[in-house]
């Protein structure tokens, strides 16, 4: 809700969505043995909504991990991509190929730092949004 409220949306539609994706359970049935009820978090899969809210979601994290880029050219530079799909991520990094007989090589230093860095990133978003 915090990126929607960011975003500007209404009290009104930030009421509406909040309700939409709150206090929602489920329970399942196998061999007629009924579950206990379960809580479940999140946008409802299969929602008309869904995509969209997914869309405003990972948009904010791309852009809270190129900020934190944006004074590192050289790192920047090692990341080959920042691939978001609704809730699956994937950072890649690469180098030239490595000389033979130097497993700690420069190349795998930065790519290792600017990987911790990018993790450090990625628990520092999601806390800001009481996510993490």
């Amino acid at each position: 809700m915090a990126i929607l409220r960011h975003l500007g949306l209404p009290a009104p539609a930030l009421d509406w969505i909040r309700a939409f994706m709150s206090d929602r359970t489920t329970s399942y049935r196998i061999d007629g043995v009924l579950s206990a009820v379960l809580a479940v978090f999140g946008a409802p899969q299969g929602s008309p909504l869904s995509p969209s809210l997914a869309v405003l979601f990972t948009a904010t994290f791309k852009r809270y991990i190129l900020e934190r880029l944006q004074d590192r050219p050289a790192t920047r530079a090692l990341l080959d991509a920042l691939l978001l799909y609704v809730d699956d991520g994937l950072l890649i990094v690469s180098s030239q190929p490595l000389p033979p007989n130097r497993p700690y090589s420069p190349p795998i230093l930065a790519n290792t730092r600017l990987l911790h860095f990018l993790l450090r990133c990625v628990f520092d978003w999601a806390h800001s949004l009481g996510i993490a």
